[in-house]
């Protein structure tokens, strides 16, 4: 019965010592392919397929006779591949692969993944340090699994803020998101850059980001709930808010707005000085069913207010379209509000969940 796994039988000449070594490793592997199916769909390692060729042209087979050869075992044997292994057989040449061209691969000390995970790591100083490349060294960082991320802000909380946020905890960790009503401010620029990018050949080509000594800015109040959102107010440059301002104007507004769409609310925002004012307290008891006093608001606790993040889906879509005037902001400002969409909305009040419970983990922490 024909074995397809058998060494070719020839009666040429008779192999030399080195011959037979390589033929007694060849048989050696061949062992393990007994074992396997005939004809296998998968194709042997480089190795197998040198150790093949190689062993074959110890016994002065020709080229085709070692494609035919290899062909009846499934392997794909290109006539290149066996040319130049028979060539490196007769040459004495051994299976390994010939040195590769170009610069050698520099050592990196095992510290360096401790060391670019600190905070203020530079990757130029290290490399200059070292006398290395800075790409070289980039490059070994991201081999190492590590990625180069932005910072988040956070606000920076004092000894009493922790108090207060732990209170804030305990009095209204459970506040029922579907009466809650969040209001807030948020101050929109013109020219308001953010960080920008731009690929380039040399630095000349980049084009410079041109703004004003002193920015114009919109001063926006509005209010989110499960129930709606309200309609914008603009303040322009200049015009203060302060508590007669909130009484008289965003106070009514705001809850005529969201008062259509469910009385039985919750007023929440937080202790900015109109908020907090002897007049709009009074205000809140006399027109709102229930609200949260200024006093058990936590200072430096933006987290709290789901509206921040509604302001910083505004804010990214108007740096996107760099508006050049005041009215254009304020169109561009109300589009992207009327936009928003009930189900984002109610995604940002329902996350106040995981950062009352983030925040109980930490003790107070954000």
């Amino acid at each position: 019965m024909y074995d397809p796994y058998a060494l070719p039988t020839t009666h040429h000449m008779v192999p030399s010592f080195r011959h037979l070594c390589f033929i007694i490793e060849f048989g050696i592997a061949h062992s393990f392919l007994r074992k396997m199916k005939p004809k296998s769909t998968t194709q042997p390692t480089k190795l197998k397929k040198r150790g093949f060729i190689m062993s074959l042209a110890a016994l002065n087979y020709d080229l085709p006779t070692i494609q035919r050869e290899g062909k009846k075992l499934g392997w794909k044997l290109s006539y290149n591949t066996v040319k130049l292994w028979r060539d490196k057989h007769l040459n004495g040449e051994g299976l390994s692969d010939a040195p590769r061209q170009g610069r050698p691969k520099v050592p990196m000390p095992l510290s360096l993944k401790s060391q670019a995970s600190k905070v203020g790591f530079s990757a130029r100083k290290w490399a200059k340090k070292r006398c290395m490349a800075r790409e070289t060294t980039r490059r070994a960082i991201k081999q190492l699994g590590l990625k180069a991320f932005v910072r988040p802000k956070k606000p920076l909380l004092t000894k009493l803020n922790y108090q207060q946020r732990r209170r804030f905890l305990r009095q209204w960790g459970n506040l029922d998101l579907t009466r809650a009503f969040f209001i807030d401010s948020k101050y929109f620029y013109l020219f308001h850059c953010g960080r920008k990018y731009q690929w380039a050949e040399k630095q000349t080509d980049v084009e410079p980001l041109h703004s004003p000594k002193y920015s114009q800015s919109l001063h926006v109040y509005g209010g989110i709930s499960m129930a709606g959102k309200t309609p914008l107010l603009f303040w322009d440059n200049g015009e203060m808010v302060t508590s007669k301002v909130f009484v008289n104007k965003i106070g009514p507004t705001l809850l005529k707005g969201i008062q259509n769409l469910n009385t039985d609310l919750i007023w929440v925002q937080d202790n900015a000085p109109a908020h907090k004012a002897k007049e709009t307290q009074q205000w809140l008891e006399c027109n709102v069913a229930d609200f949260i006093p200024a006093s058990q608001w936590p200072g430096n606790s933006p987290d709290f207010n789901p509206i921040e993040d509604i302001w910083g889906i505004i804010q990214q879509q108007v740096d996107e379209q760099q508006p050049q005037t005041i009215q254009t902001l304020k169109k561009m400002i109300s589009c992207a509000w009327n936009k928003i969409p009930q189900q984002e909305v109610d995604k940002c009040i329902l996350n106040f969940k995981n950062r009352v419970k983030n925040a109980r983990a930490k003790n107070g922490g954000m």
